[in-house]
């Protein structure tokens, strides 16, 4: 049954939402700037190999919190200027909130929100999720990377203004090897969302799927190997 939280409540279940995470845990917030009681959490998500998502707007993230995001190795980033849903959610649970993502918010505002279990609030849970992760395809991808310019700017910069490329560059894409759909780049998780949650019920690696995740040609493909022979080739080359 859906639950009505707190400020203190939804910053709670947020760090219980990333905690008990087994495979993967999505973050969307405008504004961005993960506090420091938070993030051990999502450091020690990554360490557990969980895939993290994080959907942000409005504005680019600070070198602070870029810098802060980098040490999470399974994270995928994406931009979506229009943003101004805040929803928090792994496979059991989900937030959904007025509170952002931010330090100052936890801490100074006053803020609502409600929490929806996939077990007893489905329908309501479903049709969130499903409206995020629209929001994740429709969203920018981005790659963080590490600049010596943005670096020296930081350390020598007083009164001094560099001027470098552009932080953002846009991830791969790849096809779901199901149904052909557009999907990030990822021999693991060569699957849209609704086609995993499909073969998540039996697991098969081995099911005969229908296209190359690589190029999207017609191909006998499989979760354990998502490339046509001409991909898987060209890959190992």
């Amino acid at each position: 049954m859906a639950k009505f939280l707190t400020t203190r409540g939804t910053s709670s279940h947020i760090e219980e939402i990333i905690n008990q995470a087994k495979d993967r845990v999505v973050l969307i917030s405008p504004y961005v700037k993960i506090s420091g009681s938070l993030f051990p959490y999502l450091k020690d998500a990554a360490r557990k190999k969980v895939k993290i998502t994080l959907v942000y707007g409005k504005k680019e993230l600070e070198l602070e919190v870029r810098s802060q995001l980098e040490q999470l190795d399974n994270l995928s980033l994406y931009f979506c200027k229009e943003l101004h849903a805040k929803c928090f959610y792994n496979a059991e649970q989900m937030v959904i909130t007025s509170m952002n993502l931010y330090d100052f918010s936890e801490v100074n505002n006053e803020e609502m929100g409600i929490l929806l279990s996939a077990e007893d609030d489905k329908i309501a849970f479903d049709e969130a999720r499903t409206k995020a992760e629209s929001i994740i395809n429709s969203a920018t991808a981005v790659k963080l990377r590490s600049s010596l310019l943005e670096k020296a700017g930081k350390e020598f910069g007083k009164g001094m203004k560099l001027v470098v490329d552009s932080l953002t560059e846009e991830e791969p894409k790849g096809y779901c090897i199901r149904c052909r759909k557009r999907i990030p780049l990822d021999v693991e998780q060569p699957l849209c969302h609704d086609c995993w949650e499909k073969w998540n019920i039996h697991k098969k690696s081995s099911y005969r799927e229908k296209y190359c995740h690589i190029c999207g040609e017609r191909a006998p493909t499989t979760k354990g190997k998502p490339q046509c022979d001409s991909c898987y080739n060209k890959s190992k080359d």
